[in-house]
């Protein structure tokens, strides 16, 4: 894939940040491609940008037998103090570790950013099927809370979900509430925890709380093809989800 890294300040979120978008070898601009957003850029392509060395390596993912050809849309997370909880949540983020400590919710702003002035630019530079079918959110962590808020909220935006690791304890309850309140009209939905999570909490909590997220959502009947997992062995890092996403996007894209 041919990966373009862009620069830019972004003023609605008082940021700056790096646009990853990746475009297929052989990109035609006479014919259209479906667009996967993903959250943290950073930890995508390049181990030299990643947090922690490791990356998801989405450009192998993608080259999974099977999969359409796809471009891949995604903005390096806030870097200073709680900017990325704030961001990828929009309900306040609470730890049950750090009962005192909050970061509290930017994440509609984040989203207005993301899949209205975002998305109106790639749709405009490049040949995308513009509609929610083709259209696809990925993240892990805080990540997968953010994508599944988006799926719920913006269903006419986005029709494809999925969330890794998902730290749903951040403010389980307002997720539950925002679940009951709201039609789940996703096309497909994946989300999963590992049995060894180690992020901001233990393994247990991101079991619990992820378990009670998919009890809400099988109790809406809804036509939404929804895929939950739990991974033995799994943890909370990019080697573990770059060892995921292949059998993610087969879900998402082709299943």
């Amino acid at each position: 894939m041919k990966i373009l890294k862009e620069p830019r300040y972004i003023e609605s979120l008082k940021r700056d940040g790096d646009l990853y978008i990746a475009l297929p070898d052989d990109y035609d601009d006479q014919q259209s491609y479906p667009v996967i957003y993903f959250h943290d850029g950073h930890n995508l392509f390049y181990k030299q940008d990643s947090y922690a060395g490791e990356i998801w390596d989405v450009v192998s993912a993608l080259k999974t037998k099977g999969l359409p050809k796809a471009i891949i849309v995604a903005l390096s997370c806030a870097m200073r103090g709680n900017q990325r909880l704030e961001e990828y949540n929009i309900f306040d983020t609470r730890f049950p570790s750090h009962p005192t400590w909050v970061a509290h919710g930017r994440g509609m702003d984040y989203l207005q950013y993301l899949l209205f002035d975002l998305k109106k630019e790639i749709d405009q530079r490049f040949a995308t099927f513009k509609g929610p079918e083709h259209t696809y959110m990925i993240g892990s962590s805080m990540g997968g809370v953010i994508s599944l808020e988006a799926g719920l909220l913006y269903p006419d935006v986005i029709g494809n979900v999925a969330g890794l690791s998902n730290a749903f304890y951040a403010s389980t309850d307002e997720i539950l509430k925002l679940i009951h309140q709201k039609p789940l009209k996703l096309k497909k939905l994946y989300l999963d925890t590992g049995d060894k999570e180690a992020g901001l909490e233990i393994a247990e909590i991101y079991t619990k709380s992820n378990q009670a997220v998919k009890e809400a959502i099988l109790k809406k009947k809804s036509k939404t093809k929804f895929e939950f997992k739990v991974i033995p062995g799994g943890q909370h890092n990019e080697s573990a989800w770059r060892s995921r996403l292949p059998k993610i996007l087969k879900f998402l894209m082709i299943e």
